[in-house]
């Protein structure tokens, strides 16, 4: 059990970012989708901040610099993020 299900165990679900969906998703029947997926890119953006800048700080500058540039290579998910 990683320390993402522990948390959303004792929440009893993912973190729901409910201003964001309700800004990308229309339809009421996609909510729960959407729910998910900004939970699981909000636990991939605390995956990187908390990472060892002196490992994967450079990373994160190409990262960022590539996000300036138009070209998305941002992860949106923990096994993505793990990946790079």
């Amino acid at each position: 059990m990683t320390s993402k299900d522990i948390l959303e165990s004792h929440l009893g679900g993912p973190i729901q970012l409910m201003k964001y969906v309700k800004l990308v998703c229309d339809d009421e029947s996609e909510i729960e989708g959407y729910t998910k997926k900004a939970s699981e890119q909000l636990f991939t953006f605390l995956y990187f901040k908390n990472a060892s800048q002196d490992k994967y700080g450079s990373i994160l500058r190409r990262l960022n610099s590539q996000k300036l540039l138009g070209n998305e290579q941002y992860p949106r998910t923990i096994i993505e993020a793990k990946i790079c």
